[in-house]
């Protein structure tokens, strides 16, 4: 539990040492890198003894890797693992001996997007870590490796996005489909960087999601289909509890934004474009009560909105009413986050040379 405890305090504490941070690019650059030092201290150094299985899968995949005398031995099209995370795997066995290298490696490229992407949209950066650590993305990518990629490279193509830069954006989800096919999903968010928030784009967007609630299983059927993809995730799995702290989180910052954000929203900018990427990640999260088990998952592709919105939100406050409200927010985010592990599989949190 202390591993956990210090992870969460962990932009906090050094956050103190950089007076500086908004201003001083060298601190901004030194402040990222212990960062995500931090960060790759859980996500690169766990053990893959610990539970779920995957994380054992992922080690002896990349132990099969390093074994193995050419791609061609490696490469098994029948897998379920995409062609290019099992390149990425190959990839590494070719330059390291060790299998937890694997975990190391992914450690260091989530832990790079989401320091790029807190500098890049948050007024906050050293919230948005925090929140990125305790809010439960962190605790996802502890065993969603495939996946964990995947949510960074479409990190990155947020910037296309913003830029309408269509092609490139193409490119990225595509690149980030090699790792896992549910990127797909988030194609929707260039469509999504169009809209205005006014009551039209609104109520679109609760008939759209109505829509989804309806023929989502039809819809991830004819995606596998295309795909051509045998998914475990189709198998009519239902969430029928659980999860309501994860809808509490959604809701309360959709109100928080709309209450005290409103002109900046009324602004058409990044916040309202993170507006509309929650609202998306909160009806994919409570299709997992009636439906597949992919809908959570795809739902942590626009959970990252939330470490944006909440720290912009806060910034339109007063200096101290911003103070109050921080330490609230921190405190809360520190407890949520002890909840999380404590009810989880990474209590106790095994090193892989405990192991």
């Amino acid at each position: 539990m202390w591993i956990w405890a210090l992870e969460a305090v962990a932009p906090f504490v050094l956050s103190l040492f950089f007076p500086n941070l908004k201003s001083k690019k060298s601190s901004k650059v030194i402040f990222g890198i212990l960062c995500g030092i931090a960060i790759c201290f859980v996500l690169g150094f766990k053990s893959h003894h610990m539970q779920p299985s995957d994380l054992n899968t992922y080690y002896q995949n990349m132990k099969n890797a390093i074994n193995s005398s050419s791609w061609r031995t490696f490469y098994d099209p029948t897998s379920n693992f995409e062609i290019g995370y099992q390149f990425y795997v190959w990839l590494l066995s070719r330059i390291f001996i060790h299998p937890q290298w694997l975990f190391i490696i992914t450690a260091l490229i989530c832990s790079a997007s989401v320091i790029w992407f807190s500098f890049k949209y948050s007024k906050d950066p050293v919230l948005s870590i925090t929140l990125f650590i305790t809010v439960g993305s962190l605790v996802f990518e502890m065993s969603a490796i495939r996946q964990s990629l995947a949510m960074s490279i479409c990190l990155v193509s947020t910037r296309y996005v913003k830029n309408n830069k269509f092609i490139p954006f193409i490119f990225m989800i595509v690149l980030a489909m090699l790792f896992h096919q549910s990127a797909l999903v988030y194609l929707s968010i260039y469509f999504i960087g169009k809209f205005k928030y006014n009551w039209k784009y609104i109520v679109f967007l609760c008939v759209l999601s109505l829509c989804l609630f309806i023929f989502i299983e039809p819809l991830i059927e004819l995606m596998n289909a295309i795909l051509q993809r045998n998914s475990d995730y189709t198998s009519g799995v239902v969430y029928e509890s659980g999860g309501i702290v994860a809808v509490m989180i959604y809701v309360l910052i959709m109100i928080f934004s709309i209450v005290f954000n409103n002109k900046q929203l009324k602004q058409n900018g990044n916040d309202t474009f993170f507006f509309f990427m929650l609202f998306i990640g909160f009806v994919f999260y409570i299709l997992r009560y009636t439906t597949i088990q992919i809908a959570e998952r795809i739902s942590y592709y626009f959970a990252f909105s939330q470490i944006i919105l909440l720290p912009n939100t806060v910034a339109q406050f007063e200096k101290k009413e911003q103070i109050i409200i921080k330490v609230i927010v921190y405190v809360l985010a520190f407890l949520l986050c002890l909840y999380r592990v404590n009810n989880g599989t990474y209590v106790p949190f095994l090193f892989f040379w405990n192991t």
